[in-house]
């Protein structure tokens, strides 16, 4: 008997109507604000160029007082911890917008430190899917295919409103964008507390 023994959770939240009326104002109202806080990371600092407020905002949330949108993660996130049997209250560390248009794309990362990471989806595009890997690295490499459950990457294709959450260990990427319409994504760390104070 063989099982799979060391799965991995990815939550994927799809939103209800009210949600994506609310998200879509909020977007075109601060569509202006999120390309300023975009800027232009270049390949000899980083492995591709992207358009990010990462390195020039800490909580893009926050900094933009993106309302609906940081109510939406946060249910998110908090539904994803509960799911997984947690009872400490999730806290968000980071948040930051991309922008990634025509032929762009994000190569394989991660986000450790962190213990929760994910991204919503402000507006899609043709390309731009979501891939995981496994961090399995025999798995990867195609040794005893015959023996795993899941493929060595899983693709989503997103849809505008759409919340992936997942551990911020598990590496992904983002597919080229085939559009010069744009992809906008926030993307976010949370820390989960631990120990005898995680409940209080």
């Amino acid at each position: 008997m063989i099982t799979n023994i060391f799965p991995t959770s990815v939550g994927w939240t799809r939103s209800g109507d009210f949600d994506l009326v609310k998200l879509r104002q909020e977007f075109e109202l601060k569509r202006e604000l999120l390309d300023s806080a975009c800027i232009a990371v270049n390949q000899a600092e980083y492995t591709q160029p992207r358009l990010t407020s990462e390195y020039a905002v800490l909580d893009i949330l926050a900094k933009l007082e993106l309302a609906q949108c940081a109510q939406m993660i946060d249910r998110a996130v908090l539904d994803y911890v509960q799911v997984l049997g947690s009872t400490s209250k999730p806290q968000r560390v980071k948040s930051w917008c991309d922008r990634i248009v025509d032929n762009c794309a994000h190569p394989w990362h991660a986000h450790a430190p962190a213990d929760i990471s994910g991204t919503l989806y402000l507006q899609t595009t043709d390309g731009g899917d979501l891939e995981f890997r496994t961090p399995n690295p025999y798995a990867r490499a195609g040794y005893f295919p015959q023996l795993y459950d899941a493929a060595p990457v899983v693709q989503r294709t997103p849809s505008q409103g759409d919340i992936g959450v997942w551990p911020s260990w598990l590496e992904h990427r983002v597919t080229p964008v085939d559009s010069l319409t744009p992809r906008y994504a926030i993307s976010f760390d949370y820390v989960v507390p631990k120990g005898p104070a995680a409940n209080t």
